[in-house]
């Protein structure tokens, strides 16, 4: 993935865990990031909720990565997702029930 956006002329940052990530994004602001969900233990999704409780780090777009065919890392990532949308949108929380 490193190689693929540098060579379309973005500047990269790769690291290998949440907690480098975080320090890395405080550091120099990304524009965006992309976050791998599954990998190691779902650590993308911890990463997604500090990042959206940090301050300087909260309007900065996540996308989330998912491994192909794994679905419970997907709704994990939907749950969490619409959990800190409601949230930043003064909104309550959705259930994960019916109406």
């Amino acid at each position: 993935m490193t190689e693929l956006r540098a060579d379309r002329g973005f500047e990269v940052e790769s690291v290998d865990d949440r907690q480098s990530a975080l320090a890395a994004a405080r550091v120099n602001r990304p524009d965006v990031i992309l976050a791998g969900v599954a990998i190691p233990q779902r650590a993308g999704i911890g990463f997604f909720r500090a990042a959206r409780a940090d301050a300087y780090l909260r309007g900065v777009p996540v996308i989330l990565l998912l491994a192909s065919g794994d679905e419970g890392a997907a709704i994990v990532a939907i749950e969490v997702t619409a959990q800190v949308a409601a949230r930043q949108a003064g909104g309550r929380e959705p259930s994960s029930g019916g109406p």
